[in-house]
């Protein structure tokens, strides 16, 4: 490419890197509908996958593939796009559609889940390799062209979020495929061949063929919404696209629920329309029999906080559980404020608060809230009398499917606001479904005790009361002293409705299985163990995590020890235990077939070149370094920013979209700096120590702006990451810079060397966080820029 790229390639590089980060948003929500939460860093992995199989095909076939020109990039951009149109489609064919829930129980499920990511793959390597092909052919001007590549990028990041909010599933990816077809377009402006606009064309109208008659996006079946619309007479409602997740609204006549119902209750049971976010339930809407709705709260568990105080304001963390709403005016409630995330929850649920009136009592005063509720805590300075957080857990156990979500309404920290929140009696009250092996109700108990502990209150059990029914316990904590009089009425109401006292002061041990009899007595004794300081050692002892989630470590619904995994083996057997807590199992399998994937795809072709020669090695730490940096540090600030911005979706939006367009900046301006050893470790050292800063930043910037809107709190966190964001966009363009004057045949290579670093630095980086939290992990990716430096240190 001895000639410079045309006038439109910066716009075409653009225009294909927004395409490319938009698609993996969208293929995110797509796969969380289909499938489950977990296949977000999968996506990210992949789509660094395909840049580094990119790098290695430059490596291996430079020479070939420059002497293709603009043509070839611009049918590169234009093949990309019409994988990115086609994948979803061919996705759920046979030999594709792989269920989660099966991938450890039937081996071909393995093989399905590797073609999956294969066809995923394609569109990622297509539009990587073009990418490769104009910095490498044009590395004299790496800074400009780095620049349009992050830029686009960035840009990517906020039309994902826009295309979320605004179509279906099942059109998002044909309608992101336009951005790199019109890319190709631009790419071929110099010589525009017949065949290569018949090309383009055909690609974008097949791409507008799929926007119009979309291919059926079918989720597991085992997903509760397909569970759900295999009942008789059950149909779909409503349909709307949210940046929070699909939204569904499903009826039946055999659709009703009253979770941890009372075995004396003789009513009906309640019909309600059932919520659906990605396919997963997320509540509903009651429908009234004869203008009146089953009083099922009454027979639950939860009757427990009422019992002990007599609740003017009411705070409910999930506005989508509208039984709550209605015992708690049942209990006398004058002020209910219900807070919900989800903004197409909150218009369904303010429809049916006005066209239901007859269901409260005259005067009645509920807000409906749209916010997050742990910014919501964190906003809020009144006195509630009763708190309520959202149920954990799922009926039967959910084989750990939320193990890698962040939950930071479930931390110690939240449960802390939330105490503070009370009034000097008010009661905080949680539902935790009953599992076995016993976790969720034990890491409840863990996190109030230590909760109370924190608080300054020297006797725990002084303030917390526990009841259970034969699959749930309600948790209540009261601000005072729990009296004997509450006590007293506790027990009575218990014994109407069939439920047993848990905790409770001067609780008799055989009144804890009056009703509901357990096989043994081993629960009772690690309640006791949290209430009555042996905890410690039941942390050492479990064979599950129940130590209490923090905002630096927020996986509440993470309990696995690998170290355990050998003697949960020999209990239970090898095909059970992946079930214990899937989604950790999964993230363990992809993180090794994307290994796998790296190393046939980059690194063993590599091998073809040699490992020897001078400044080889130098190449790999240096480029390496930076991949696996720059990945780890996007992830972690993906996390870590979620509690500010509201939603992972919201996070990973900003952060991608702030971190690459200021790292274009930051590539930019490189381009007017020397490419010389003595400054690419001076910028890299500092971008070392600037990472330990913001690991403690980002702790503070977290505890605030919890009354801010999002657009504000977008640009606040994009300033936040822009000093960070300018410097990482300037090692990269300076490597290659100083490589092209040097030793310019490193130059694919050192793309390949990048891309295999940046795979696993993304399952890498969850994996970290889940096991030892945020900061570690901000750690390693400071580590890494260490590493990159020690590569251009001087030789003694």
């Amino acid at each position: 490419m001895a000639r410079g790229p045309s006038a439109g390639m910066g716009i075409a590089l653009g225009l294909l890197s927004a395409g490319i980060t938009a698609y993996q948003l969208v293929l995110m929500q797509i796969l969380s509908y289909l499938q489950w939460y977990h296949f977000a860093y999968m996506v990210v992995s992949l789509a660094l996958l395909g840049f580094g199989a990119s790098g290695t095909v430059l490596a291996l076939f430079r020479h070939r593939l420059t002497a293709g020109g603009e043509g070839l990039i611009a049918g590169l951009m234009t093949g990309a796009g019409l994988g990115m149109a086609l994948a979803t489609g061919l996705s759920q064919l046979e030999i594709f559609r792989f269920d989660l829930y099966l991938l450890f129980v039937e081996w071909p499920q393995i093989f399905k889940l590797a073609a999956s990511c294969l066809l995923y793959f394609i569109p990622f390597f297509l539009g990587a390799l073009a990418i490769g092909l104009i910095l490498t052919g044009w590395a004299e001007r790496a800074g400009t062209l780095y620049f349009a590549n992050l830029v686009g990028s960035g840009a990517g990041g906020l039309i994902g979020l826009v295309l979320l909010s605004l179509a279906m599933p099942d059109r998002l990816a044909s309608l992101v495929a336009l951005l790199p077809v019109c890319g190709g377009f631009l790419a071929s402006a110099r010589k525009r061949r017949k065949s290569s606009l018949l090309f383009t064309f055909g690609a974008l109208g097949l791409c507008l063929a799929l926007v119009v008659w979309p291919a059926a996006l079918v989720p597991s079946q085992f997903k509760a919404v397909s569970l759900a619309l295999n009942l008789p007479d059950a149909q779909i409602l409503q349909k709307s696209p949210s940046a929070h997740g699909f939204v569904q609204v499903v009826t039946s006549k055999a659709l009703r629920q009253a979770p941890g119902l009372s075995l004396n209750y003789r009513g009906a049971l309640p019909r309600r329309r059932a919520f659906f976010v990605n396919g997963d339930p997320y509540g509903g809407i009651p429908l009234t029999q004869d203008g009146e709705y089953p009083p099922t709260y009454a027979y639950s568990t939860e009757f427990l906080g009422y019992e002990m105080i007599e609740p003017r304001r009411v705070l409910l963390l999930g506005a989508a559980n509208v039984p709550s709403i209605l015992h708690a005016f049942s209990r006398g409630a004058q002020q209910v404020t219900a807070v919900e995330p989800h903004a197409e929850i909150v218009i369904l649920l303010r429809q049916w608060a006005d066209g239901e009136p007859s269901l409260f009592p005259p005067g009645y005063a509920l807000e409906i809230v749209h916010a997050d509720p742990r910014a919501r805590l964190a906003a809020e300075k009144g006195s509630f009398d009763l708190i309520r957080f959202p149920t954990v857990g799922a009926f039967g156990g959910n084989v750990g499917l939320y193990a890698l979500n962040e939950k930071f309404l479930m931390t110690l920290e939240a449960f802390l606001e939330a105490w503070q929140n009370l009034a000097p009696r008010g009661v905080l009250v949680i539902t935790s479904w009953m599992d076995y092996p016993v976790k969720n109700p034990l890491k409840v108990l863990a996190t109030l005790v230590e909760m109370l502990e924190a608080a300054g209150v020297s006797d725990p059990s002084a303030h917390l009361a526990a009841i259970r029914s034969w699959g749930a316990v309600t948790f209540a904590v009261k601000k005072s002293v729990i009296e004997p009089e509450e006590t007293t009425l506790i027990k009575k109401r218990c014994r109407a409705l069939f439920f047993d006292p848990l905790i409770l002061p001067g609780l008799a041990e055989a009144e804890r299985q009056e009703f509901n009899h357990m096989d043994d007595d081993q629960f009772f004794r690690q309640v006791d163990a949290l209430l009555f300081g042996q905890r410690q050692n039941l942390y050492a002892e479990y064979d599950f995590n129940l130590k209490p989630a923090t905002d630096n470590r927020p996986y509440f619904s993470q309990f696995l020890r690998w170290t355990r995994v050998p003697q949960l083996t020999k209990l239970y057997g090898a095909r059970k235990v992946p079930f214990f807590e899937l989604g950790s199992f999964m993230i363990a399998a992809t993180f090794i077939l994307l290994s796998v994937f790296a190393v046939i795809l980059i690194i063993l072709p590599l091998f073809s070149l040699g490992w020897r020669g001078p400044g080889k090695w130098r190449t790999f730490f240096y480029f390496g370094g930076l991949g696996l940096g720059f990945m780890l540090l996007e992830i972690v600030l993906m996390q870590r920013l979620t509690l500010f911005l509201g939603h992972p979706v919201r996070a990973a939006a900003t952060v991608i979209a702030a971190l690459l367009a200021f790292s274009g900046l930051g590539s930019l301006v490189s381009s007017k700096l020397p490419a010389r050893p003595g400054v690419i470790r001076r910028l890299v050292g500092c971008i070392a120590l600037l990472i330990v800063a913001y690991a403690v930043a980002t702790t503070l910037i977290m505890k605030g702006g919890g009354t801010l809107s999002f657009p504000l709190k977008a640009i606040l966190a994009a300033l936040f990451i822009a000093p960070l964001g300018f410097c990482l966009g300037m090692p990269f363009p300076l490597g290659l810079r100083h490589l092209n004057e040097q030793q310019p045949e490193y130059l694919p290579w050192a793309w390949g060397i990048n891309g295999c670093f940046s795979v696993i630095g993304p399952v890498l980086a969850i994996l970290v966080a889940v096991q030892v939290g945020f900061p570690t992990v901000f750690l390693l990716a400071s580590t890494a820029y260490l590493v990159a430096l020690a590569a251009y240190l001087p030789n003694r």
